[in-house]
């Protein structure tokens, strides 16, 4: 099922072009797909544990093993959770850009700058998903 649902995702951000593009809009798109973002994550979460890059026992490993046993679901208090959690492990990550930022409101802005940080720290323009 996994691979169902991550299959589109993965063809749609199969070039550099394609990443950038998608990460500009994550920053700038009034509707955006949430769950698309969190997807989008695991992914790469998943990947780069694999390569050793998550941030190691404490690191994003972490984070996705909640997302499995769905503890960042149902609700705004959850999500917070959630975008708290990516935030305090950016420090693990190596060449996270200072001046990433969102245009969109602060509740919504942030938890897409996170996110967006995040992926910028794990390679995902260049090395994709």
């Amino acid at each position: 099922v996994f691979v169902e649902i991550a299959s589109p995702c993965s063809s749609k951000l199969s070039t550099p072009a394609q990443r950038e593009e998608w990460l500009n809009q994550l920053l700038t798109e009034p509707d955006w797909d949430w769950e698309e973002t969190k997807l989008v994550l695991a992914l790469k979460w998943q990947r780069a544990r694999r390569e050793g890059r998550d941030g190691g026992p404490n690191g994003y490993a972490v984070v996705m093993e909640r997302m499995r046993l769905a503890e960042y679901e149902g609700g705004p208090d959850q999500d917070k959770d959630l975008v708290n959690d990516m935030e305090l492990r950016l420090e693990l990550l190596n060449g996270v850009p200072a001046n990433t930022q969102s245009s969109l409101s602060s509740k919504e802005g942030k938890r897409r700058t996170v996110a967006a940080k995040v992926l910028q720290g794990l390679d995902f323009v260049d090395i994709g998903l």
